[in-house]
């Protein structure tokens, strides 16, 4: 791709006007609008992916970044459908031009099909059924408007306008029962076809109280996942995930047994399924279950090539809508064959002098809370959900309006098939409940059992085999990244700890150009106590060698696959999570940074300015001080990003650093200076590999770790070739031990953790918050029940040693975790303070123990007197707000947080252009807030502190017009 198509395709003058024709700019704005769609659409397919993990669903966005940064069609191209769904989310980027507006309906017209009708918000977006625009087309094309719309749509087309006009109306249910609508149908699913085998030796009634009892404990512990994540700026503004979350709240412990707790929970899911779906199928086909095993494999291991389902929420709710059909006429054939007989059967131990017999019990527990999990689905729906509701109310609600429907729906469900199936066929069978129950009724059975197995389970595997693979893919070590495109001082690759976004230290990327015909860059480092700028000429790769001084974790290596003047795309290899910020590259020192300098670090940039390059013995001596002293004003420049320090020939001397978008007030003498003066170059650096790395690097290239990420999902499926050769198979066998030993941890242990860490360390105060879920017995019964139903399970119910080993283990991993996070903090205040700025206004807050907190804040305007205000509400003229200062008084909180973005055209957010200082006690730390994506996480050591951010908003300005 040429450098000339690249700066056409990004040149604002060819969104908004200029000399050349509206066709070539229209083109630009189709790109542009062809891009955003397809985002938004790979978001709203992300709230209804089952385990798609971070590092994936980042890789899925940087492949959309590197198309677009290249001027290239998105991975995903969108539909007509989706670009008249999302015209309300692009219409921003139109501007208030008739021709443009007319040349892009024209480009519309070119390359889509759609009628008149079916594209009401695109017409609404564009005017097209003005007189104006209508003129301006005939003007430019010499036909009428009408042309561009399809007067025969094929029968294909119609059914998609169909589905998308239903698809709309969907995904624009009121927040509550969107909430309830997705939870619903993530709960009801194919479990439901084990838990008649796993109840039916203690009787129906029994088993509809059990199922009471624990669907309680389920809507207490779903609504508990609702508002924590309510309660994560994360989530709601940014795009973290659970994981993520956990590792705030709960440390690293937490998050490290959640992720081998998803591991075990789609490993042995995934095996139950395959039994489920094969031993169904098998039966009314006459096809062996072992082929159909191999078939389900496949397709799992081709959408796995792929990389996505593509699943849509569209698409979940009507698969979920079918099933519960299903499932309903399922109900209603099995009715007529109940018997009284099996509805009394009751067989509880120690009722009616009974025996305690482990067998009756040993499926029912871990079965039951494997129906009613689907607590992860929560997090995923909630940043959409919280957009429309930001009070919180309808995330909680839903969700604990569709356990309740859960309830009823399973209650009903065994009361009928229970009650018409013998209590010894039932709980004999190694397959699925459809079996005995066509056995009962006739093969009618099998033909609306078939759709729902298909559906319900047939096409979650393949979710789990994606997950399972994303999953595996992000234990590798050393992960190596995918290329991504870096616009010249456009973008930034930011590097932090994973699962820490907010944590230091910190490493930023910015391509600055050629220079001698090699790639040039920049790296911002930003630690705890200083703020380091390094430039780098890279001809092929360099490590990160030099920065272990800094800090032993900023470990990476940087590989340029290609480069030109304006881009260079590049590849990083790193254990470190690598996230990409919009924004113009602002460091450098403009005239406005000179003015409020202090007197003696202005002078002394001023004089650099002038100089364009100088020791430190030069400087001191026209400083008259000591070289410490002036070494010590040029280290303090360097870390405001004024300074660089330059090394030629084994000498040491210093340049000034202008910001690139203001060069232009310079004079053009200053100007040549900056630009001609000579640039530090760093030659690649390498470090021997080890006998280790030297093993295992061969597997850890893409390919290697494409095959090393598939190796247990093939494990899998041996496992259930050989039950099925062996005739050991079970369908309930593997979702009770999974219920056990991990749904009774994420679903239960986990919910009751995170909510009070959440209530003491969340960024948001949700305006709706009940208080009645967080009360402590009610936290301390659940967390005792799950537990104990794990304990219970290994020293009584449980035969299998190995199964008794695990329960006994999981459970001492859990109390572990406990006690761990609470050592650590988990449960102790944090102060937040949040800057959100919105295109309407700006607000500040701050939060601490999860309620609001109030404290006066000092606010400096430009060309006005600082005033004081509480610190809450909006911020009144925050575009020339210099500075807020926060006096933190000592014992309100162990640490504070601190987070300044902006919220962009998609909801997405953005840091701020504003520089932190905390000063506690005699200790005080500067955080550039665009280095660390707007955030940071300090102690206070319980002592009052002083914060202060110093915002820059001609950077949002030279962004906006860049």
């Amino acid at each position: 791709m040429s450098d000339d198509f690249f700066a056409q395709v990004f040149s604002r003058d060819r969104i908004l006007g200029g000399n050349t024709p509206p066709t070539q700019r229209a083109n630009t704005l189709l790109f542009h609008i062809e891009s955003r769609t397809a985002h938004l659409v790979a978001q709203s397919q992300a709230a209804v992916q089952k385990f798609l993990t971070e590092e994936a669903a980042h890789q899925r966005e940087m492949a959309f970044i590197d198309a677009f940064n290249l001027g290239k069609a998105p991975p995903v191209p969108p539909t007509i459908q989706e670009i008249e769904r999302f015209a309300p989310q692009w219409a921003t980027l139109v501007p208030d031009n008739d021709r443009l507006k007319a040349a892009l309906a024209h480009q519309l017209g070119q390359k889509y099909r759609f009628g008149k009708t079916a594209v009401s918000q695109l017409r609404a977006t564009l005017s097209l059924d003005t007189p104006a625009l209508q003129t301006a087309y005939e003007t430019l094309y010499q036909a009428p408007l009408d042309t561009i719309y399809t007067a025969t749509p094929t029968l294909r087309e119609r059914l998609a306008w169909q589905w998308n006009r239903l698809g709309t109306w969907l995904e624009n249910l009121p927040p509550f029962w969107s909430v309830y609508a997705l939870t619903l149908t993530e709960v009801v699913g194919a479990s439901i076809l084990a838990l008649p085998i796993a109840l039916a030796s203690i009787g129906p009634l029994p088993s509809i109280a059990l199922l009471i009892i624990f669907g309680l404990m389920n809507v207490l512990t779903v609504a508990h996942m609702a508002e924590t994540a309510s309660r994560s700026g994360g989530i709601r503004y940014g795009s973290a995930f659970l994981g993520q979350v956990v590792n705030d709240y709960l440390g690293r412990a937490g998050s490290l047994i959640l992720s081998f707790g998803l591991f075990a929970l789609i490993t042995l899911v995934l095996l139950a399924f395959y039994i489920g779906f094969a031993t169904t199928i098998a039966a009314p086909t006459g096809i062996p279950a072992a082929v159909w095993v191999a078939a389900l494999f496949a397709t799992g291991l081709y959408y796995v090539t792929r990389g996505s389902l593509n699943a849509t929420v569209t698409s979940s709710l009507v698969v979920g809508a079918v099933n519960l059909s299903l499932i309903f006429i399922l109900m209603l054939l099995a009715a007529p064959h109940i018997k009284l007989a099996n509805l009394l059967h009751s067989n509880i131990p120690f009722v009616g002098g009974r025996p305690f017999d482990p067998s009756l019990l040993e499926l029912i527990f871990g079965v039951v809370l494997a129906g009613y999990f689907g607590h992860l689905s929560v997090p995923n729906s909630a940043r959409t959900v919280l957009q429309r509701d930001p009070s919180g109310g309808s995330l909680v609600r839903g969700a604990m309006a569709a356990q309740v429907t859960v309830i009823v729906v399973y209650s009903i469900w065994i009361a009928i098939v229970n009650g018409a199936i013998a209590p010894e066929v039932m709980a004999a069978e190694s397959g699925t409940a459809l079996t005995p129950l066509a056995n009962e009724i006739g093969p009618i059975v099998y033909l609306f059992g078939t759709i729902f197995v298909i559906l319900g389970m047939g096409m979650i595997t393949i979710h789990f085999a994606l997950g399972l693979f994303n999953l595996t893919r992000e234990w590798l070590p050393q992960q190596q990244q995918p290329a991504i495109a870096l616009r010249r001082r456009e973008g930034r690759l930011r590097l932090h700890p994973r699962r820490q976004p907010a944590a230091l230290p910190q490493a930023n990327l910015v391509y600055l150009g050629l220079t001698q015909g090699q790639p040039h860059f920049r790296l911002d480092v930003q630690t705890r106590t200083a703020t380091r700028h390094m430039e780098l000429t890279i001809g092929d790769s360099w490590e990160s060698t030099p920065l272990l001084e800094v800090d032993d974790k900023l470990l990476f290596m940087v590989k340029v696959v290609e480069a030109t003047e304006q881009w260079a795309r590049v590849q990083l290899s790193t254990r470190l999570a690598v996230r990409y910020e919009a924004g113009r590259d602002e460091v450098g020192l403009s005239m406005l940074d000179l003015l409020q300098l202090p007197d003696a670090m202005a002078e002394l940039a001023t004089w650099l300015v002038r100089e364009g390059q100088a020791t430190l013995a030069a400087a001191a001596a026209q400083l008259g001080q000591s070289e410490e002293a002036t070494a010590a004003l040029l280290a303090d420049l360097g870390e405001r990003g004024f300074v660089r320090e330059v090394e030629e020939n084994g000498r040491f001397s210093y340049q000034p650093r202008l910001s690139t978008t203001r060069t232009h007030r310079l004079s053009a003498d200053m100007a040549s200076k900056i630009s001609d003066a000579p640039v530090a170059a760093t030659a690649p650096q390498t470090r021997p590999l080890s006998l280790w790395q030297q093993l295992l690097n061969p597997l850890l290239t893409e390919r290697g770790r494409f095959f090393l990420g598939l190796v247990p999902m093939v494990l899998v499926f041996i496992a259930a070739e050989l039950q099925l050769f062996t005739g050991s198979q079970s369908f309930t066998g593997p979702l009770s031990f999974i219920g056990v030993v991990v749904i009774a941890m994420l679903g239960g242990i986990y919910p009751v953790l995170l909510l009070p860490a959440s209530r003491q360390k969340g960024e948001i105060v949700p305006d709706v918050v009940y208080r009645i879920i967080g009360n402590r017995l009610l936290l301390g019964i659940i967390y005792v029940t799950s537990l104990g139903g794990i304990l219970v399970h290994g020293l009584f119910i449980w035969e299998n040693p190995v199964q008794r080993v695990l329960a006994l283990l999981v459970a001492a991993v859990i109390v572990i975790v406990t006690v761990n996070s609470w050592r650590q903090g988990a449960f102790v205040p944090r102060l937040v303070v949040n800057v959100l700025a919105q295109p309407q206004q700006a607000m500040l807050s701050l939060a601490a123990s999860g309620q609001p907190y109030v404290a006066p804040v000092q606010l400096s305007y430009q060309n006005h007197s600082p005033t004081e205000q509480s610190a809450a509400g909006a911020i009144a003229n925050f575009a020339t707000l210099r500075q807020a200062t926060f006096q933190l008084p000592a014992g309100v909180a162990r640490e504070l947080k601190v987070w300044a973005f902006e919220l962009n055209a998609e909801g997405s957010s953005q840091p701020l252009p504003a520089v932190a200082e905390l000063v506690v006690g005699e200790e005080t730390a500067v955080i550039d807030l665009q280095l660390t994506g707007g955030q940071f996480i300090l102690p206070l050591h319980n002592q009052p502190a002083t914060l202060t951010l110093s915002f820059n908003h001609s950077a949002n300005k030279n962004q906006e017009t860049a």
